[in-house]
């Protein structure tokens, strides 16, 4: 989080403009280091980025003067020179960024530019698994089911016993369904989507629970069966027990609700620390369910906390100002600090005993920011942490969430599923949910409208054209950033829906290939709609006594319809 006065856009840009002004370049990431900015780096990223703020500034984009291959050549020969051969491990080692982004964005990428200058092209293409073919998969999973007496898997038991080459070859050849059914395996009936059999198997479950409705994580956990019926069959744990008619579980109360259960524990802490407790001694002591209850105010104000216990008001440290000559003197005099505390102190607390000058050092001279002094130092950091500041996490994060609702998700729908932390990494670090949608390759609302594979002949015909006969999938279509062909899948039913249609396709190119004679409904559809080209094949595949009568036949038929 950058300085409070660089969380105005205004301030901040000033400030860049100054330096863009005295140095005569528009900064970037290293010369902003080099100069010990982290404040400006900061906000940078508060701002959405460089590449943001540059395009909201108006300024030129950077040229690289390894833009002229001659020049890329020059910089590559040395390091070839140097280490025998050009890969990107060796460029990142040697902290060439530079020559990575021209290789990239100039010239074609790496085996483009090993080409050029004569040296060897590396091709690592990725060994396929023998699971794609149906003959060794179908071997191996019968291999699986004697092991288990006969069991067909389920998803949940190939990932318990770690078997993802099993998983890969389900996905390959179109699912479970579909491996079941082209072995000649009967569906497997849930009993339990008839509701009295549900009633009757909760019912001893409820009993258990004092004849409330349990937790839905106690059924998941307990009966998966069950969960996988209600949710599918049953509308939900809602429905089902507003069906049966029977009050939930509540949760059950927090001892800290009873106000001397909460004074006692507070008191408990203060004899271990010989001291009122602050937050920071909360944080350290890992004292959150005590924390957690001071903030909600359940019980009060912490001030009036302390004077329901009668504690004194301790005398705050006097403000002194503390002086240095070098940066080994200053580190000492913040050990004394943390000596004389007790524990480690505050940056407000060290600004207050230090003055100004203490103030000016940290946030100037030594080691850019508060957190970087205590990392140095090795003291424990008390913040909170968000692993969503990382792009990759943030992305990871809400693919599935796209995944599931076939659309980029509002502020509100994150919020409810509890990935609060989430829209506040992205409004925070990633320029906001708009920026973040275009920068991780998200779909928009007019791409959707715009998306000709609603039609399902298109979205069939184009899945088959990328995948051919291997299995489609939510997360490799992701990876692929074919938000398009998701929406279509979307729009069309679902996955299962689709795969039918692409067997279906399949078995008539089977059949067509089989019998030359066999005439498909579209075929016969599309000449009944005037395509001479059709008519022409419908007309040659018909036995020869009637095909004088068909083309008469197929047009009145089509006008009556």
């Amino acid at each position: 989080m950058p300085p409070s006065k660089y969380r105005d856009f205004n301030v901040f840009k000033k400030d860049v403009e100054k330096l863009w002004r005295e140095y005569g370049k528009f900064p970037s990431n290293d010369f902003l280091r080099g100069l010990k900015r982290f404040d400006l780096i900061k906000g940078f990223k508060y701002h959405g980025g460089f590449r943001n703020v540059r395009g909201v500034m108006e300024a030129p984009p950077t040229e690289s003067p390894y833009r002229d291959f001659a020049k890329l050549e020059t910089e590559l020969r040395k390091l070839v020179e140097k280490h025998g051969e050009l890969s990107n491990p060796i460029l990142k080692r040697e902290k060439r960024g530079d020559l990575i982004s021209a290789i990239d964005n100039f010239h074609g990428g790496l085996n483009a530019v090993r080409k050029k200058m004569g040296l060897p092209v590396v091709l690592t293409p990725k060994p396929l698994s023998p699971m794609r073919d149906w003959s060794f998969f179908s071997i191996e999973l019968k291999k699986w089911m004697e092991a288990h007496e006969g069991g067909f898997p389920t998803h949940a038991q190939l990932q318990a016993e770690k078997r993802s080459d099993l998983i890969l070859g389900m996905n390959t050849h179109e699912g479970y369904p579909a491996v079941r059914e082209r072995m000649g395996i009967e569906p497997e009936k849930n009993p339990f989507t008839e509701f009295n059999n549900l009633r009757k198997a909760l019912a001893p479950i409820i009993k258990m629970h004092g004849g409330k409705y349990p937790s839905p994580a106690h059924i998941t956990k307990n009966h998966p069966e069950l969960e996988h019926a209600i949710r599918y069959y049953h509308g939900g744990h809602v429905a089902t027990r507003l069906r049966l008619g029977v009050e939930p579980v509540g949760r059950p109360p927090h001892p800290f609700e009873d106000k001397e259960t909460f004074l006692n524990a507070l008191k408990a802490v203060r004899e271990r620390l010989g001291r009122q407790p602050t937050q920071d001694d909360l944080i350290a002591e890992k004292r959150f369910d005590i924390l957690y209850f001071l903030n909600k105010k359940t019980h009060g104000t912490y001030s009036e906390i302390k004077k329901d216990l009668r504690w004194l008001k301790e005398p705050k440290p006097k403000r002194r100002k503390l002086k240095f000559s070098s940066k080994e003197e200053f580190m000492d005099q913040l050990r004394g600090i943390r000596t004389e505390f007790g524990r480690r102190p505050t940056q407000e607390e060290v600004f207050r005993i230090g003055g100004r000058n203490f103030a000016t050092a940290i946030r100037n001279k030594h080691y850019g920011s508060w957190d970087a002094i205590v990392d140095k130092l090795g003291w424990e950091q008390t913040f909170y942490t968000n692993q969503f500041r990382n792009e990759g996490n943030a992305v990871a994060a809400i693919a599935p969430v796209v995944e599931t609702l076939g659309r980029f998700p509002k502020r509100e729908e994150l919020r409810s599923m509890g990935l609060g932390s989430l829209v506040y990494a992205i409004s925070t670090w990633h320029g906001g949910l708009e920026a973040f949608k275009k920068k991780a390759g998200f779909p928009s609302k007019k791409m959707k409208r715009r998306s000709s594979y609603a039609d399902p002949q298109n979205l069939v015909t184009e899945l088959q054209k990328i995948f051919g006969s291997r299995d489609v999938s939510t997360p490799l279509l992701i990876q692929l950033k074919r938000f398009d062909l998701l929406y279509g899948i979307e729009v069309n039913g679902g996955l299962s829906q689709v795969w039918k249609g692409m067997r279906e396709m399949r078995r008539y190119s089977e059949l067509k290939e089989e019998s030359p004679t066999y005439i498909a409904v579209a075929e016969v559809v599309a000449a009944a709609k005037g395509d001479t080209e059709a008519l022409d094949v419908v007309l040659k595949k018909m036995d020869p006594l009637i095909r004088r009568f068909a083309r008469k036949k197929i047009v009145e038929g089509y006008r009556g319809m």
